[in-house]
């Protein structure tokens, strides 16, 4: 820890002895202090008042704090507003944020645990209806044991009791994290909506070591800073980071927390994959695996009238050359008896290149138990090469007469993140044509079709030999 000044009063309530400041603001100073009846070694953090008139804000805090019940919110051991200076006393739980990271290489899984820690405490406050309307990362302490705790209830809202402790014409937060309404002058109200609003702000900042997105503004020069060399995190974390502080549309940490857990399900197998020599290169079945089972677009077959429909995607990966391993769909209605085929082309300016077919294959059911949704793969017995940079059709058709093959569409959550997805080399096509006729292409809203690509690396990293082909 930083060396900083030593205090000038040496212990409160006869029983704080102060080891050192640990910082001060323009209404409070914090030390870390030692117990003098317990004469353990533990320490403690106590926050002594220094502006009087802001006493009602100060007691508000202590309030607030022994209102909560949370791992991840210090608790109050002892509280004197009464005092003069008026303080009180918390567990003390770790360094702040910044420091934390500074000190600490962190992979993105790491990175998105620390997080989970602060929505969850977070969520705590606003079970019990309290806004804490200053998130960042001075206000997250994280302990020796990599568990993060939020601190800081200075400024917060009991929305219960109606109790403000800021107005229209006083600004608080901080620039960077705080919402729009909390600036001076806005007439908005301050919510619950106001902290996830601020935490996905903070998810940025953690995960593209210490960026801001100039207000609403998700740029595709900040999501391409996101920490992790597989474009399928980045736009999974960009996407959390729009639903949360772009399109603002959770009301509260509850159900960032449930999106959160669903992000980190959906990245799993990108972070830590079960075999390394393969590597999922397009993945847009969702967190559960089921995409979005309500919408589907069809492969038909009729006596006179064929139509096929393709889902684009884009080998990005730097790690070199690979071969496909997998080919994986979700439809609905799946019947052998179809005569289904799925054919892998190569791109041209018109969508599937029909001169260039590089692997065709008939899918075959799965097995694994979805919900609404038959997950069909194939798994090709040849070498079918894949190239970092190029694109590439996954085409599925139909030929009994009159079969019909929903292929859903691809998860719900990634609605309206096109443009994630392009910004991080993932542009997203569809192709749907009739017998006969020309691919017509379109941009879907949402992940187009459900879709799984995993690719069998000609060479790992850490292992110089050929990877056998699956």
């Amino acid at each position: 820890m930083a060396s900083l000044m030593p205090s000038r009063r040496k212990t409160y309530g006869d029983r704080w002895q102060v080891v050192r400041s640990l910082g001060e603001g323009g209404q409070a100073h914090t030390f870390l202090v030692r117990d003098l009846d317990s004469g353990n070694p533990e320490l403690f953090v106590l926050k002594r008042l220094k502006n009087p008139r802001r006493l009602g804000r100060f007691a508000q805090e202590i309030e607030a704090l022994r209102a909560l019940d949370s791992e991840r919110l210090a608790r109050v051991v002892d509280f004197r507003p009464d005092a003069s200076p008026a303080y009180f006393v918390t567990e003390y739980r770790g360094r702040d944020l910044t420091r934390w990271v500074m000190d600490n290489p962190l992979n993105i899984a790491e990175r998105l645990a620390i997080f989970r820690d602060i929505v969850e405490g977070v969520a705590a406050a606003h079970s019990r209806g309290i806004t804490h309307r200053d998130i960042k990362p001075n206000n997250i302490v994280v302990g020796d044991d990599g568990r993060a705790c939020v601190i800081d209830f200075g400024i917060c809202q009991i929305i219960d009791d109606d109790l403000v402790l800021t107005t229209t014409d006083e600004a608080f937060g901080n620039a960077a994290f705080a919402a729009p309404e909390c600036f001076l002058g806005s007439d908005q109200p301050i919510s619950a909506k106001s902290d996830v609003y601020s935490l996905g702000k903070l998810l940025l900042w953690l995960t593209t070591n210490g960026k801001h997105m100039h207000r609403e503004d998700l740029s595709e020069a900040v999501v391409a800073a996101i920490d992790h060399t597989d474009p399928w995190v980045k736009a999974y974390v960009a996407q959390l980071v729009q639903a949360s502080s772009v399109r603002r549309q959770m009301a509260d940490a509850a159900l960032l927390l449930d999106a959160l857990d669903s992000l980190v399900r959906a990245i799993g197998p990108h972070v830590h994959p079960s075999d390394p020599t393969v590597h999922i290169v397009w993945d847009s079945t969702g967190p559960d695996g089921c995409g979005y089972p309500n919408g589907s677009h069809s492969a038909t077959a009729r006596p006179h009238e064929r139509h096929e429909i393709a889902q684009a995607f884009h080998y990005v990966d730097d790690q070199g050359s690979a071969c496909l391993a997998e080919c994986a769909l979700l439809v609905r209605d799946f019947r052998l008896d179809m005569t289904p085929t799925v054919r892998l082309l190569a791109s041209c300016d018109s969508g599937p290149d029909e001169a260039r077919v590089l692997w065709t294959g008939a899918p075959q059911s799965s097995g694994r138990p979805l919900p609404q949704v038959t997950e069909v793969v194939v798994r090709p017995e040849e070498s079918v090469p894949l190239e970092p940079g190029s694109t590439y059709w996954v085409c599925l058709s139909v030929d009994t007469p009159g079969a019909n093959l929903p292929w859903v569409t691809g998860w719900f959550g990634w609605e309206p993140a096109t443009g994630i997805l392009r910004s991080v080399g993932l542009g997203n096509l569809r192709a749907e044509r009739g017998y006969g006729q020309p691919w017509s292409l379109s941009e879907p809203t949402g992940a187009g079709g459900s879709l799984r690509i995993a690719a069998q690396l000609s060479v790992w990293p850490g292992n110089g030999s050929a990877c056998r082909f699956v």
